[in-house]
C-alpha cells in the first residue's frame, strides 16, 4: 500500500496484502501487524500469532480497542494520507504514501505509537491492576468508568492538567520524577517500563501500559491520588 513516514523518515512500510512492517534500517525490517480489507488492524509477528487491537472506519476515524473489546477513539487518517492522533484528530503523527485510509490507521495503532514516546495506555491501579483510566496518544487522559476527559499531559514538556490546559497540576521530568505544582519535590516516580511508584518509599502503586514516562506521570497526578 505505501511508505509509512514521521516528518521526513520513513520508519515503515505496508504491503499490498496488507502486512505492516517496522523499518529498522535501510535493509532490516519486522513484520508488526496486519490490516484487512475490513479495516480491522491485528498486532502480531506473523499470521498465527496476532491479537486484533483496533479498527479503521470508512471515514478515517481510527479506534483503539483493549482485551475487553472497548474502544477509544486515537485519531484520524485524511484521504491524503495524513495521520492525525489524539481522540480529536488535532496532534499530526505522520503519514503514509498511496492515499490509504486503513494503512493510515494501521500505522497509527502500530507504529506511530511507538515512535517518539506516543504511546497510548491504559492507567492500572494497585496490586490487582485494575483499570482507572487510560491515556491516548495526544496525551488526553480519561476516567475509566465514566470514559470523560479529565484532563492532560503534554507529552513533551511532561506537564500534567487537569480539566482544560488553563489549569497545570504538576508534571514529570525525562526521569521519571513526579512533581505536584512548582514544588520541585517528587511525590512519585514512573519507570521506563511504565511502572508508578509513590514517593520516596517505592512503593510500587500502579502501572500505565506502554511505558510513557509521561503518561505514567499524568497518571499519578490525577487518577492515583
Amino acid at each position: 500500500m505505501g511508505d509509512i513516514y514521521v516528518r521526513s523518515s520513513c520508519i515503515g512500510r505496508i504491503d499490498t496484502d496488507g502486512t505492516v512492517y517496522e523499518k529498522r534500517t535501510s535493509w532490516d525490517e519486522n513484520r508488526i501487524g496486519r490490516v484487512d480489507t475490513d479495516g480491522t488492524v491485528y498486532e502480531g509477528g506473523s499470521l498465527w500469532d496476532e491479537n486484533c487491537v483496533g479498527r479503521v472506519d470508512n471515514e478515517g476515524i481510527v479506534y483503539e480497542r483493549d482485551s475487553s473489546w472497548n474502544e477509544l477513539c486515537v485519531g484520524r487518517v485524511y484521504a491524503n494520507g495524513t495521520v492525525y492522533g489524539g481522540s480529536h484528530g488535532c496532534g499530526r503523527a505522520g503519514s503514509v504514501s498511496g492515499n490509504e485510509i486503513f494503512a493510515g490507521g494501521a500505522a497509527l495503532l502500530l507504529l506511530f505509537q511507538k515512535f517518539e514516546g506516543m504511546q497510548s495506555g491504559i492507567i492500572y491501579e494497585g496490586p490487582s491492576l485494575d483499570p482507572v483510566g487510560r491515556v491516548d496518544v495526544g496525551g488526553v487522559i480519561y476516567d475509566w468508568s465514566s470514559q470523560c476527559s479529565v484532563g492532560m499531559v503534554n507529552l513533551v514538556a511532561g506537564i500534567v492538567y487537569e480539566g482544560s490546559s488553563e489549569n497545570p497540576i504538576g508534571g514529570v521530568d525525562r526521569e521519571g520524577n513526579i512533581y505536584r505544582g512548582t514544588s520541585g519535590i517528587p511525590i512519585g516516580r514512573v519507570d521506563k517500563e511504565g511502572n508508578i511508584y509513590e514517593g520516596v518509599s517505592g512503593i510500587p502503586i500502579g502501572r500505565v501500559g506502554g511505558g510513557n514516562i509521561a503518561a505514567g506521570g499524568a497518571a499519578l497526578l490525577l487518577l492515583l491520588r
